[in-house]
């Protein structure tokens, strides 16, 4: 698939199977709204707790938080998706997880889906202006 425009130079991707990621997608929604500032906020939260650990709920509570100036924090899934994310970034299956956990998460993911992008077609098109 490729889409193009006449009127400008531009790069596009399109996927070969948006439906199957629509799943995908929504979890990349939640990693994307995670920007500096909002990680910041997260870490600092985690200081509070003793060891800076913290279990699902209190994960969840400090995510809620953060997130909540989102469109994500309206989602019906919204809390799922957190305990997924808690889930996810929870490599060792402990009870409760540090900030390292989630940012080495984040990372692992973000060069994943750098991988993974090998899946998407890439088009360059000249402007005909």
């Amino acid at each position: 698939m490729m889409a193009m425009s006449k009127t400008s130079t531009q790069w596009t991707r399109v996927s070969d199977n948006l439906e199957s990621n629509r799943c995908n997608i929504d979890k990349l929604d939640m990693i994307n709204n995670l920007n500096s500032i909002k990680l910041l906020a997260v870490s600092e939260a985690f200081e509070a707790y003793p060891d800076m650990r913290v279990d699902c709920d209190q994960f969840v509570k400090i995510m809620k938080q953060v997130l909540e100036d989102t469109s994500l924090s309206r989602r019906e899934e919204f809390i799922k998706d957190l305990v997924d994310l808690f889930y996810r970034a929870n490599k060792t299956h402990s009870p409760t997880i540090q900030f390292e956990d989630l940012t080495s998460f984040l990372i692992e993911h973000e060069i994943e889906s750098f991988k993974t992008s090998g899946n998407l077609a890439f088009s360059y098109q000249e402007s005909e202006i």
